[in-house]
């Protein structure tokens, strides 16, 4: 309450006017999205009559709102969009009658202000916009804007939360650790935030899921929108020789060696191959990188690109290359001319190996060519196949409460690895699995919300029921659920569940060796995965479980600080290693990045009844009240400075 009561008295009162931008994709919708190049966010909300687009935003004071405008687009005939603040009718506007064929679909229109000013109290509030009559061909929505002139109180930016300590936590001897093994990143979509924990011999623990604490008290902001801003993701492309730039003349002009390393000047690579003298045969070295990375150029298939800028006679070049299997494999041959400069060979999932420099590829004339028949290289490229992402998603169980999906995405990080699922309820199983995920139906609705995920390679997302009003909210940070021992990019290879669907338990199985038990429970609040009867192994080296997230400032991040009942920290500064039994993993600023994914809490049971309790009434009454006060001091401190 402190760090509140601070904060008021920097409170301003003063009227302050500014446009809210609310894209139709992002709002609750009865149509359905359409990608559309034109359009601000590059999609849309198709609406045929009745149907209806609606947006929620929060105001912290009495407010005047007018309608700036409404971006639509359309091909057909005129159609009649009303427009209401709180349900109450602000206005409405005929969309342009304009047909071309379907071309006038990438085509904005703005409608300029609708209707007249109209007051608003501080609180949560409904924008929509429905379609009240449409053509045939319905209408599609862009984006709206709203003018809110407000008598507000400045608030710090990002706006924060107090800052409690957690309560509740029962206190072990000997608790658990986490420590911090995290980076810094600009990319919104990149988790960044590493947190392993140990427990050696650890008999259980819970992960619970619940609404952000500014949730609804300081906004009711839904921002779910991806945002790809600063982010640099691995690259198509895993090596190339050369510019394309139509010119050879990089290459090195005298051809001294058929044998080159990628990561070389291309200054050493000959820039022709020919049927004649010693420049028949090119060999290439280079490192594909793999798991231990985190990354899948090693396991993925590829597709290797000769491109040139001129080519005498036939020439036909056999590829092979060696890898993995310590066996040359052969690509086959193509056929190069003055009209065929390019040609492409395709090389199969799980060719490449991750050792240093243990990959080749081979090119080399072959039988068919042209006497004399010569090509000069403008580039040569080895490529990752393209990935078609989730190949086959099949139903596991429903009964009209409970949905169980169970999904194979291509490419899988971790492949050829992949998961049995079981269906204790008749006993069927699906094989090479990537993840599945459990629905349940909102409670008073006909809709349903994804409550768990789990993916093989041990990672979990879980999500309470959406509040009401809001059709669904975004994952943000997960827990991996199991040991892991490869920093870079940590997991915890699953190689069956079974579960009872009924139940929701389930029983996992680790590729390292042990299981545990998985309960998914879950209240109109929070969700709670119990995981017990834990027996894969853990050390002081082997985390039992990890916290993964992202942070890239206060205000743009899935998580920005860690609670025990003790003491509240940065998530990214001021600290190493925290023990604790209980970890509760929070933003106390608003984020503008997945704004209601929820706050994670991590409690693990003691392995004996005794609490530490115990050992602390060994402590003298100067000294408890000396800890007591540095805690005291790190909390104001904290405070002040977040």
């Amino acid at each position: 309450m402190l760090c509140i009561a601070i904060l008021a008295f920097y409170q301003i009162s003063q009227t302050s006017s500014e446009l809210i931008k609310f894209e139709a994709e992002d709002g609750s919708y009865t149509g359905s999205i359409k990608d559309r190049s034109a359009a601000s966010g590059k999609a849309t909300v198709y609406l045929t009559a009745s149907q209806s687009v609606t947006h929620t935003f929060p105001t912290r004071s009495s407010c005047s709102v007018e309608i700036h405008d409404v971006a639509y687009t359309n091909d057909g005939g005129s159609d009649v969009i009303e427009v209401q603040i709180d349900g109450i009718r602000i206005g409405s506007f005929n969309t342009i009658a304009a047909s071309n064929f379907g071309m006038n679909w990438n085509v904005i229109r703005n409608t300029g202000m609708i209707g007249e000013n109209r007051k608003i109290n501080s609180g949560s509030h409904q924008l929509q916009l429905k379609a009240v009559n449409t053509d045939s061909y319905g209408v599609e929505l862009d984006k709206s804007i709203l003018n809110l002139t407000c008598t507000a109180r400045i608030q710090p930016s990002p706006m924060c939360t107090n800052i409690s300590l957690l309560t509740g936590a029962l206190n072990c001897n000997n608790p658990p650790y986490a420590t911090r093994n995290s980076s810094d990143t600009s990319c919104a979509e990149e988790d960044n935030v590493n947190i392993p924990i140990f427990y050696s011999g650890v008999q259980s623990f819970k992960v619970t899921a619940h609404l952000p604490e500014y949730y609804p008290s300081i906004t009711t902001m839904n921002n779910r929108k991806e945002n790809f801003t600063n982010c640099k993701f691995a690259s198509q492309n895993i090596w190339k020789i050369g510019v394309n730039d139509n010119s050879h003349s990089e290459f090195a002009a005298s051809c001294a060696s058929n044998v080159y390393y990628i990561g070389e000047s291309i200054s050493t690579f000959c820039h022709e191959i020919t049927n004649k003298y010693n420049n028949t045969k090119y060999k290439i070295y280079f490192t594909a990188r793999g798991i231990s990375s985190g990354l899948v150029e090693a396991s993925i298939g590829s597709v290797l690109t000769v491109k040139f800028t001129e080519v005498t006679g036939n020439l036909v070049l056999q590829a092979r290359c060696f890898g993995r299997n310590k066996k040359w494999l052969s690509l086959g041959n193509a056929t190069f001319n003055s009209g065929e400069l390019t040609k492409m060979w395709r090389v199969p999932d799980l060719t490449w190996s991750e050792g240093q420099n243990s990959n080749q590829i081979e090119l080399q004339v072959a039988n068919g060519s042209s006497i004399n028949a010569s090509g000069k290289f403008d580039y040569i490229k080895l490529d990752k196949r393209e990935e078609r992402g989730e190949s086959n998603t099949i139903t596991v169980f429903n009964n009209g409460e409970t949905i169980i999906e169970a999904i194979t995405i291509d490419f899988w990080w971790l492949y050829p690895k992949g998961m049995i699922i079981k269906n204790l309820h008749n006993n069927q199983e699906w094989h090479n699995i990537t993840y599945f995920r459990i629905y349940r139906k909102i409670p008073g609705t006909n809709n349903f919300s994804q409550l768990f995920v789990l993916y093989q390679d041990g990672n979990s997302r879980i999500l309470p029921f959406p509040p009401d009003g809001i059709d669904w909210i975004p994952f943000g940070s997960s827990v991996i659920i199991g040991p892991t021992t490869n920093p870079i990019r940590p997991y915890a290879s699953i190689i069956r569940v079974n579960i009872n669907a009924k139940s929701l338990i389930m029983e996992l199985h680790y590729e390292s060796g042990g299981k545990a038990t998985a309960t998914l429970q879950y209240t109109t609040t929070s969700t709670t995965i119990h995981v017990d009867d834990i027996s894969y192994t853990t050390t002081p080296l082997i985390p039992f479980t990890t916290f993964r997230s992202m942070w890239v400032a206060d205000g743009n991040a899935d998580v920005d600080r860690v609670q025990t009942s003790r003491n509240s920290w940065h998530i990214q500064y001021g600290w190493q290693s925290i023990s604790a039994s209980s970890f509760k993993f929070f933003r106390s600023c608003v984020s503008t990045h997945n704004t209601l994914s929820p706050d994670i809490l991590i409690a693990v049971s003691c392995k004996t009844a005794e609490s530490s309790q115990a050992s602390e009434s060994r402590f003298s009454n100067k000294s408890t009240a000396f800890i007591w006060a540095i805690i005291a001091i790190s909390v104001l401190f904290n405070c002040y400075t977040s």
